[in-house]
């Protein structure tokens, strides 16, 4: 895991997480930077590496990587900054 250039700001925020296989999944972005989030799920998270689309709550889609899973949060590195 790299470490982050940017400050993380807590939230809760439910998201839509569909991955390349076209699984879908909901959680929630728990801490949220412009280049990343972290995201909690009550399904199996997505596997390290994968790419995914976040949707949050009333916004576009974000397109991103998985960077590192732990449980069941993970990280995600956006495609490009919000």
């Amino acid at each position: 895991m790299l470490p982050r250039h940017e400050i993380r700001s807590a939230i809760r925020w439910q998201v839509q997480i569909r991955a390349e296989s076209g699984l879908r999944s909901f959680g929630y972005i728990v801490d949220l930077s412009a280049g990343g989030c972290c995201i909690a799920v009550e399904s199996k998270p997505p596997r390290n590496g994968s790419k995914i689309i976040v949707r949050p709550d009333g916004i576009d889609g974000l397109e991103g990587t998985v960077q590192w899973v732990n449980g069941r949060q993970f990280g995600v590195a956006f495609s490009r900054p919000i």
